[in-house]
């Protein structure tokens, strides 16, 4: 099985090679814009998928984080 971080390394077990696990999270923090806005947008998905916020608004909150991490 390939590493789900996407380093195309060889699992004996698992979905990753020891430590990539750290290695996609780092990677998708440091996309988002840190662990805050990761949070933010968690949060986000989880109000959308539980139906208190509705589809109409869910980009307008996506942009929101990234307009903001943009702005860091």
């Amino acid at each position: 099985m390939s590493c789900r971080c996407g380093c195309g390394g060889d699992t004996k077990a698992g979905d990753f090679v020891p430590g990539h696990d750290q290695k996609l999270r780092a990677r998708l923090e440091k996309e988002v814009g840190g662990i805050l806005a990761m949070e933010d947008l968690v949060t986000t998905a989880k109000r959308y998928a539980i139906g208190d916020l509705p589809e109409a608004e869910l980009g307008r909150e996506v942009r929101r984080v990234f307009k903001t991490r943009d702005e860091r």
